[in-house]
């Protein structure tokens, strides 16, 4: 229960109050450990927009990595958590409105149109940065 506990004492950053990372009041809510790998994760993998000046598949493979990483932490995870762990699976077996459990091959169509759908935000958000650096 100490971990559940938070304040804002908890929040022990050498970032000045003026600081925009002091606008992600969601992390207040978060455990010690999760928050500070997240402020991590933030600082050190956010996209520096200077460089969307130029066209550069650096960058923009850079984005993708960023995104597919964010979608297979996440979605690989949660799936994870409700259908491929044994317990968990058999605590929601009475809760599903369909008692049939999704075949390997619907998980892997699911995982295709998935990360599809990650690629395709990729290059709109890559086009995007790309537009709003050149004040288009």
């Amino acid at each position: 229960m100490a971990l559940l506990c938070v304040t804002r004492a908890s929040l022990a950053l050498d970032v000045p109050a003026h600081h925009p990372l002091f606008a992600l009041h969601l992390t207040a809510l978060l455990p010690p450990c999760p928050r500070y790998v997240g402020l991590a994760l933030l600082y050190y993998y956010t996209f520096d927009i200077a460089r969307a000046a130029v066209w550069q598949w650096d960058w923009v493979l850079f984005l993708w990595a960023r995104n597919l990483a964010t979608e297979l932490l996440l979605y690989g995870s949660w799936h994870a958590f409700l259908y491929e762990l044994p317990r968990i699976r058999a605590k929601m077996q009475h809760k599903k409105f369909n008692p049939k459990w999704p075949s390997r091959a619907q998980h892997n169509r699911d995982m295709f149109w998935t990360t599809s759908g990650f690629t395709i935000s990729t290059v709109f958000e890559a086009v995007m940065y790309h537009l709003l650096v050149q004040r288009w």
